[in-house]
């Protein structure tokens, strides 16, 4: 049960990172979000080359694996098919090692989440002996506490979730609704 709460928090809270970034709005600053850097062979290319390459790879009316197909295609026009091979293989070995170290993530979370909850309501350490405990719990593993940091400051009640004093801490600001920054600074340091 907790496991299944833990990798639906998750996959919200990624959800939510990920609109909010698709949506251009990060840092105060609206921009564009035009996805991953371009591959490097483009750098090997002419300009003519390089306009081709993103006609292909925009296009809206083709599937992906035809755009795979009509950029390998591309490659070989340009005598730079080995280039656009090697890409490809190194991308589909990230995407691999993505999945295995989410996977492993999401196995780690009912675990932590319950070392968390117990840390935060044993009652019989002071609030430097929690913080202190919650450091340690956070050392081994940084990236599960991360995604638990996500879930309390998406799931839990306003002005809760963000952990004064200690090295818990961390990821967005609370929101402050109505306020400007310096309010929001001074809201943060009471």
């Amino acid at each position: 049960m907790i496991k299944a709460f833990l990798i639906a928090v998750l996959a919200l809270t990624s959800t939510a990172h990920f609109h909010g970034k698709d949506h251009g709005h990060c840092c105060g600053h609206h921009h564009h979000h035009h996805g991953p850097p371009p591959p490097p062979y483009l750098k090997n290319v002419t300009d003519d080359a390089r306009k081709e390459f993103f006609s292909i790879v925009k296009s809206k009316n083709i599937t992906i694996a035809e755009i795979r197909k009509a950029v390998l295609e591309w490659g070989e026009k340009y005598d730079i098919k080995d280039q656009v091979e090697q890409f490809e293989e190194d991308r589909k070995k990230f995407i691999e090692e993505f999945k295995k170290n989410v996977t492993e993530l999401i196995e780690q979370l009912p675990t932590a989440f319950e070392k968390f909850s117990a840390i935060k309501e044993d009652l019989s350490l002071t609030h430097p002996e929690q913080e202190d405990k919650l450091e340690e719990l956070q050392a081994g593993r940084p990236e599960v506490y991360h995604v638990l940091k996500a879930a309390f400051h998406q799931f839990g009640p306003p002005g809760h979730g963000h952990h004064h004093g200690g090295k818990f801490k961390g990821g967005r600001r609370p929101h402050h609704p109505h306020s400007s920054s310096e309010e929001a600074d001074e809201k943060d340091e009471e």
